[in-house]
C-alpha cells in the first residue's frame, strides 16, 4: 500500500514486498479481522501492519510517523506510531475487529472523537509496541535515534573472512560475529557477497530510511543481479535474520537482534538490480 511518511526509496522497495502489503481477512459482516500476528520482517509495526494496510485499502490516508512518542514526563514510551487521517474515528473502529492484545482509547478533541489503537499495550509504564492514532491532526513527536558507530564496508572487506561454503555450496551464517553493535550478524554476509563479485556499496544510500517506522540503523546496498533468489537461497540465516526476494530485481535482508524491543538497532542489506544505479548529473543533463 502506498502510504505517506515513506521515502521515495522506501516505496521503490516496499511497494514490491508481499509481506509489507499483506491484507487481513474480511469477516462475514464486512469488517477486517485483525490478528495478533507479527510479521518477522517488519517487527516495528507489531501486529498493526495489516491494520494499516486494511485502512489504506479502505481509502484512508495513512502516515508513518518519524520518531518515538514520549508522554507524562517521558515515562510512557511509544516506540513507533502511525496516523490515520480521519474525522470519523468511531466509524473506522466499527470497520475492524481487533484482538484482545489491542487496546483502544477514545478521547474528545474540539467537538469530535479521536482514538488511539495500541498494539502490545500492558499498562501506563510499559513500552507499547505500536500506536495507530485516528485523527485529522498529526501529533507532536520526539526523535529517537539508537546510537551506533558503524564499521565501514572497506574495513569489513579487510578484516572479515568470507564464509566457507559446504559441499552443496551453502553458506551458514553464524549466530554471532564481528562488529555486531554496528552490523548485527550481517558483516560476514557482506564480505561473502563481495567476494562473489557483486557490487557492495559503501552504505545504504537512499535506503537509509525506508519510512518513519522502518529505519535500519546501518547496513549497505548491493547491486549486480536481476534476480536475487538463487543467491539468497545459498545462505542459512540464524534466528532473527529475515530475508525476502521482491519483484523486479530487488531483495532485502534484515537482522533484528531484539524483535521484542522496537528501540533496539536493526540492520539491513538492500539488494537492487544493476539498472537501479542512478546516472550522474552530467549523464542526466545530456541524455
Amino acid at each position: 500500500m502506498t502510504r505517506s511518511g515513506v521515502t521515495r526509496a522506501g516505496h521503490e522497495l516496499l511497494d514490491r514486498s508481499p509481506s509489507w502489503n499483506a491484507l487481513p481477512e474480511r469477516a462475514a459482516d464486512g469488517r477486517w479481522t485483525i490478528t495478533d500476528t507479527v510479521d518477522p520482517l517488519w517487527p516495528e509495526y507489531g501486529a498493526s501492519l495489516r491494520l494499516l494496510n486494511a485502512l489504506s485499502d479502505d481509502g484512508h490516508e495513512v502516515e508513518d510517523l518519524d520518531g518515538t512518542l514520549f508522554e507524562r514526563g517521558r515515562q510512557v514510551v511509544v516506540p513507533r506510531a502511525a496516523l490515520v487521517h480521519t474525522t470519523s474515528a468511531p466509524a473506522v473502529l466499527e470497520s475492524v475487529a481487533l484482538p484482545d492484545s489491542f487496546h483502544v482509547a477514545s478521547f474528545a478533541v474540539d467537538g469530535r472523537t479521536d482514538a488511539n489503537i495500541e498494539d502490545g499495550w500492558w499498562n501506563e509504564y510499559e513500552p507499547r509496541r505500536f500506536r495507530t492514532t485516528l485523527s485529522p491532526d498529526r501529533a507532536a513527536i520526539d526523535r529517537h535515534e539508537p546510537g551506533v558507530v558503524p564499521t565501514t564496508v572497506s574495513r569489513i572487506e579487510k578484516t572479515v573472512e568470507p564464509l566457507p561454503a559446504d559441499a552443496r555450496g551453502t553458506y551458514t551464517v553464524p549466530s554471532t560475529g564481528p562488529y555486531e553493535q554496528g552490523w548485527g550478524r550481517l558483516a560476514p554476509i557482506v564480505r561473502t557477497i563481495g567476494d562473489l563479485g557483486y557490487d557492495v556499496r559503501p552504505d545504504l544510500g537512499a535506503y537509509t530510511t525506508l519510512s518513519g517506522v522502518v529505519r535500519p540503523t546501518w547496513g549497505t546496498e548491493i547491486r549486480g543481479a536481476d534476480d536475487w533468489a538463487e543467491l539468497l537461497a545459498r545462505f542459512v540465516f540464524p534466528q532473527g535474520v529475515q530475508s525476502e526476494v521482491l519483484s523486479d530485481g530487488y531483495a532485502i535482508i534484515r537482522d533484528i537482534p531484539h524483535p521484542g524491543d522496537p528501540l533496539h538497532p536493526t540492520f539491513a542489506l538492500v539488494f537492487t538490480p544493476p539498472s537501479a544505479a542512478r546516472p550522474s548529473l552530467f549523464a542526466r543533463i545530456f541524455s
